[in-house]
């Protein structure tokens, strides 16, 4: 199973030049995602589920027209198999910034554990 580093990169790639903590390209509109994760249903003293709380970051001039780039974002997500994301305006005066907001969900942690 891909990683989920792997399945945001996949998923958000094609939409913009994408990188998971700080973005080190030189690209002026671009994605940078980060998560937290936390284990969940314990049985046997382990999770047997594990959540990540996902944010995804579009940067962008302010004179960029972000409304279809905002609307592909949501789209690559949910086809990639995450929750639809909720959507924050962080912008301010030195450019657009973006937050969307999603989550997935890992089951079967120990499965091959036998």
């Amino acid at each position: 199973m891909p990683s989920l580093n792997e399945r945001l990169m996949d998923a958000l790639t094609p939409v913009l030049p994408t990188m998971p903590g700080t973005y080190t390209g030189s690209h002026d509109t671009y994605l940078a995602f980060n998560y937290d994760t936390t284990g969940m249903e314990y049985g046997d003293n382990q999770p047997a589920v594990e959540r990540a709380l996902i944010q995804v970051h579009l940067v962008a001039p302010m004179t960029a027209n972000t409304v279809e780039t905002r609307k592909a974002v949501k789209r690559a997500l949910f086809t990639a198999g995450f929750g639809w994301p909720s959507m924050t305006d962080a912008s301010d005066k030195l450019g657009q910034h973006y937050v969307f907001e999603c989550e997935s969900v890992e089951v079967d942690l120990y499965a091959d554990d036998g």
